[in-house]
């Protein structure tokens, strides 16, 4: 699965992996609030972010899976910086020579696509090289509803032609 990654005020989780390129200090972006909604900076690891303010969502699906229900409030107290696009194979190649992991051969050639095939480990030691961390499901799930709540991101209603989906 393609994975991004998360950066909020109250700090990284999981495993720290080797060290960065360089310690990061208080005047690295990502180590501040960000200024509004949608703001974007250059993280640690070269990717774009976006901040994530704090607010409340509805989570899960009343027509889902046992695991999306029952439908409750969640309370996202905290802002945090989230990956604009997941980590692509041009990111995670350079991490992987800087580090000595193996790439996953199978991940593709394109370098702007997301990386696949990676595991939960390799995700953690990606994020903790860049002092950073996966999003939890909920910070997932507020990311991509939006501010209203939308099912998609882009309103209530399943449009293929807007998604890459194995229909188109």
């Amino acid at each position: 699965a393609a994975f991004t990654l998360v950066r909020g005020p109250q700090g990284p989780r999981g495993e720290t992996g080797p060290p960065g390129p360089k310690p990061p200090t208080p005047r690295d972006p990502w180590q501040r609030r960000g200024v509004r909604a949608g703001h974007e900076i250059t993280g640690p690891d070269g990717a774009v972010y976006v901040w994530v303010t704090p607010g409340a969502f509805r989570m899960g699906s009343p027509d889902g899976d046992d695991d999306e229900q029952p439908v409750h409030r969640v309370q996202i107290t905290k802002g945090f910086w989230l990956a604009k696009h997941e980590v692509t194979n041009e990111l995670y190649k350079r991490f992987c020579d800087e580090t000595g992991r193996e790439f996953p051969t199978d991940s593709g050639n394109d370098a702007d696509h997301p990386v696949v095939y990676v595991n939960w480990e390799d995700a953690q030691a990606y994020c903790g090289r860049y002092g950073m961390r996966l999003p939890t499901e909920a910070e997932w799930e507020y990311s991509a509803r939006g501010p209203v709540g939308n099912v998609y991101p882009w309103g209530q209603s399943w449009y293929a032609n807007r998604a890459c989906h194995y229909e188109n």
